[in-house]
């Protein structure tokens, strides 16, 4: 450490790899003895490196001891407390950091977040308070924020304010199209019911996926009691979005206790609960999972395979974002593998094709050894056209590497 000289950036990568309570603890006296501390993201990334290992009260310590956070800072234990299941104290610090006088003002990720936390505690009033603050700040017709406002909406069943935000947003993506149509399939059920019409499986289903769609775990609970008291068959769809919808809402206890019992599990109700498990940051189960389904007799399916793809990209976009690492070859070389398996042949090529480094022998070895790949043609068409660029690097073709249906001489 001391051949480092304590710069900013060793500390930034020694708390994205950190993985332990006592490893993290000598990193943090690093960073007090190096003054590092006073830094503007120091703060910030510590907050974060606790919150990972769900340790919130040193995450609290760590704030409390910045005399002038950052906005990044504030955000860092916001966003800590959030995934901890805490939403009265997620409004708790927005209230905090909104009444505070100085520099750190509210960003959109703030109000997003306090917005979630809003539709989490269903309390509508907070919610149109954090609204009009964000539209006076210029966040009125941010993509994140009405994201988030139209999600409290359709959770306390005010869908005609929903449906004001939805047509006002200049733009619109898929979780605001989602919110609306999940809000409208719970406002039809609870119509449905008023009226005295009983639900059948199938419609439990659909309310069942449009709670976990939009988070609405009370909802959810709801009509799971509503099959239970009605004793509706539990057949094996309606128990697999059962464990959807807990996995989704970070219930992974409940999701695995309604797994464990059933009857009979298929390969959607395996790759639902492990695709759970990597939504939650819990890769080590996830791949847990993935073991005894293989044990049991099943392949893993392109959704099971997907959850270790977007844990992956998670991870890769966080490190150049959050943490402003510089990948290496190495980090591009483990993504690229992760996409092509999963089939995403296209995303790999646009991402070698994006490097900030040229590719290496290391990618393009990947490429050419994959031959039992379902998009071999594809593999094999691209190879074509990097032939001459490997030619222009002075890269000499490892024949345990080369196509059997290809000619030396395009290389």
């Amino acid at each position: 450490m001391r051949s480092l000289q304590y710069r900013p950036s060793s500390f930034k990568q020694l708390l994205f790899s950190c993985g332990g309570a006592q490893t993290l603890a000598r990193i943090h006296a690093l960073i007090v003895i190096s003054g590092a501390l006073a830094g503007p993201h120091s703060p910030g990334r510590l907050i974060a490196a606790y919150a990972r290992l769900g340790d919130v009260a040193a995450a609290r310590a760590v704030f409390r001891t910045s005399s002038n956070p950052t906005i990044s800072t504030w955000n860092a234990l916001i966003v800590a407390n959030s995934r901890l299941g805490s939403p009265a104290d997620v409004l708790r610090l927005y209230r905090l950091l909104a009444a505070r006088p100085g520099p750190a003002c509210p960003d959109s990720s703030t109000f997003t977040l306090a917005l979630r936390a809003c539709a989490h505690l269903l309390d509508l009033e907070a919610g149109e308070e954090i609204k009009n603050r964000a539209a006076d700040l210029g966040y009125r017709y941010d993509v994140f924020v009405c994201s988030s406002l139209l999600n409290l909406y359709a959770k306390c069943g005010k869908m005609d304010d929903a449906v004001k935000v939805f047509d006002e947003m200049p733009k619109r993506d898929v979780v605001s199209w989602t919110t609306m149509i999940t809000g409208f399939a719970i406002g039809m059920y609870k119509r449905m019911r008023l009226e005295g019409m009983e639900g059948d499986g199938i419609a439990m289903v659909g309310l069942v996926q449009a709670s976990a769609a939009l988070g609405d775990v009370r909802m959810g609970r709801s009509v799971h009691g509503y099959m239970v008291r009605r004793e509706i068959n539990l057949d094996v769809l309606v128990e697999t979005s059962l464990v959807d919808m807990y996995a989704k809402n970070g219930f992974l206890d409940t999701a695995l206790f309604i797994f464990n019992r059933m009857p009979y599990k298929n390969v959607v109700s395996w790759s639902t609960l492990i695709s759970g498990y990597a939504q939650n940051g819990l890769a080590g189960d996830a791949l847990s999972m993935l073991i005894k389904m293989q044990d049991c007799g099943l392949e893993p399916d392109l959704v099971a395979l997907v959850s270790f793809v977007e844990e992956g990209r998670y991870w890769f976009d966080r490190m150049v974002r959050e943490y402003r690492i510089k990948p290496g070859e190495k980090h591009y070389a483990c993504i690229v593998d992760l996409l092509a398996r999963a089939g995403h042949v296209d995303k790999a090529h646009e991402l070698i094709k994006s490097m900030v480094i040229e590719p290496g022998i290391a990618l393009h070895a990947f490429l050419m050894e994959d031959k039992s790949h379902p998009h071999y043609e594809k593999i094999a068409e691209m190879l074509q056209k990097l032939g001459f660029e490997m030619r222009k690097m002075s890269y000499v073709p490892k024949t345990e590497f080369v196509f059997h249906d290809l000619e030396e001489d395009v290389m």
